[in-house]
């Protein structure tokens, strides 16, 4: 299995990356926006590979590659589970677009727990016809920038830096490529909407409105708002993933405009379980 990650030779994964078009990374990986580790069979024609960007994993081409698996169940038993484990992450989470790669990755991990994941994708297109909706009573909402994260009187940013660098690599990546928007509640974070996986014209979100502040319409709002943020740095296209079990999630993907595009599986490999 060969290691290729010299921004060159990027191209020659497009064609077997298109397949997995609902999800951005993949196009964010082709775009150099994203840092990855890939690993592929022919640098120069590739017929299978895998992308790993921190603990998530695209299988890309085609699953019956027998050399390729062979080296891919070394790679993963003796490199990322290890590494994984050192990190203390709860999971490795797979993404691919062939049903295939699900019966193949059920052997290469040899036994481990590895747990069956049913998702939804859901898109938007921003317009300036997108709906509006009134914050809770008590909420405002602010813009993440420099300034934000220099308050010293909010409570809750540390949450927020983290999240901001669990796509980019750094706090300051994120100003300067991303964009998103806070609701708070007198001085404390009561939620979240950032951007994802920039590239072009789209973006994925991620939305978390924080305890004690469910249930009260916060995401939804959050959400007409960041689509209206999104229409202003040119953004067309918005892509909201979820768990099929996550009721909540994608009910206010739905409340907010989302349209449902598919239902698609991964598979998660539990760690420290």
């Amino acid at each position: 299995m060969t290691n290729f990650t010299e921004p060159v030779e990027l191209s020659s994964l497009q064609p077997i990356l298109q397949p997995l078009d609902i999800h951005l990374i993949a196009s964010s990986i082709l775009a150099r926006n994203t840092p990855v580790e890939i690993y592929t069979d022919d640098p120069l024609r590739p017929t299978s590979a895998v992308a790993r960007s921190g603990h998530r994993y695209l299988l890309a081409g085609a699953p019956d590659n027998r050399l390729f698996n062979d080296e891919l169940r070394a790679w993963l038993a003796w490199v990322e589970i290890p590494r994984a484990l050192e990190e203390k992450a709860w999971g490795i989470a797979f993404y691919f677009d062939s049903p295939g790669w699900q019966t193949r990755l059920l052997d290469i991990l040899n036994g481990r727990r590895a747990v069956l994941a049913e998702r939804e994708y859901y898109e938007c297109i921003t317009s300036p016809d997108n709906p509006h909706s009134i914050l809770p009573s008590g909420f405002h909402l602010h813009q993440v920038n420099q300034s934000l994260l220099a308050d010293t009187q909010i409570n809750g940013l540390e949450a927020l830096r983290e999240e901001m660098c669990s796509e980019r690599p750094s706090v300051a990546d994120f100003i300067a490529l991303s964009f998103g928007l806070v609701a708070l509640h007198e001085n404390n974070l009561a939620g979240w909407c950032l951007s994802e996986y920039n590239t072009g014209t789209r973006c994925e979100i991620g939305i978390a409105a924080l305890q004690p502040y469910q249930r009260q319409g916060l995401a939804t709002s959050m959400t007409h708002a960041f689509l209206d943020l999104a229409r202003q740095y040119g953004i067309q296209r918005v892509g909201w993933h979820c768990f099929k079990h996550n009721l909540p999630s994608s009910a206010t993907a739905r409340k907010a405009g989302f349209l449902k595009i598919c239902d698609y599986n991964s598979l998660i490999l539990m760690l420290n379980q």
